[in-house]
């Protein structure tokens, strides 16, 4: 059986909470999302890694805390490489209109992408109060999604300027402990947001399944701003 999702703050050190998921889907609407025991209601605008195995829930835990944000009307962005967080569009129980949230790329795309418009979407999000899902899923390759992700981080970077919460899910891909060459820019322009992006309004959330292989920098450092 899987161990339940934890949460922790990005810090130095790391500040961890209670083990365990979010309200359960059988039990409550979305509605009644709460926050895991001892994770304080501040928690949600600082930088938090949501860390699980395959299977234990971490990405519904974290949809629970991605619908926080939504229902107070924050600016969210989530890149998804795996096509699953179009479903926030939809409600808990599938039968009605869910958030409204903007999904580009992937099979259920409001809006399609390729792999050479990082650039373009990273100046749109950065300048719109917009939330969304930038959705990997079906761009063909792992280099075309660095490719993607390479541009769109810088830009993405270089144009925010108010709160935004950005999600990654399966942040491993973004910002690998041991890059390739092919990664180093990408892995760059990572931890420039996640280190250095509070003074341009980023407020980001990293969830994975493998924490060793994640940068050590990324994950967990001493605050630069």
């Amino acid at each position: 059986m899987s161990q339940a999702p934890c949460f922790y703050r990005v810090s130095h050190p790391p500040r961890f909470y209670k083990t365990g998921m979010l309200d359960t889907p059988d039990h409550h609407a979305r509605q009644s999302r709460s926050l895991p025991a001892g994770l304080l209601d501040d928690a949600l605008d600082d930088r938090l890694a949501i860390v699980g195995t395959s299977g234990s829930g971490k990405t519904y835990a974290a949809k629970g805390l991605v619908e926080l944000l939504l229902n107070a009307g924050a600016r969210v962005a989530i890149v998804d490489p795996l096509g699953v967080w179009w479903g926030l569009r939809a409600s808990a129980d599938g039968t009605a209109p869910g958030y409204a949230v903007i999904v580009f790329g992937g099979r259920h795309a409001d809006v399609a992408i390729d792999d050479g418009m990082g650039s373009a979407l990273g100046r749109l999000i950065a300048s719109q109060a917009l939330a969304c899902v930038v959705d990997l899923s079906e761009l063909g390759s792992a280099a075309a999604r660095r490719r993607f992700m390479t541009a769109f981080a810088a830009a993405l970077y270089e144009t925010n300027e108010t709160p935004l919460h950005l999600v990654l899910d399966e942040v491993d891909l973004w910002a690998p402990q041991r890059p390739l060459p092919d990664q180093t820019r990408l892995l760059g322009r990572i931890e420039e947001i996640v280190r250095r992006g509070r003074v341009r309004g980023f407020i980001p959330w990293l969830i994975t399944q493998r924490p060793a292989v994640v940068r050590t920098r990324t994950c967990c450092h001493r605050p630069t701003s």
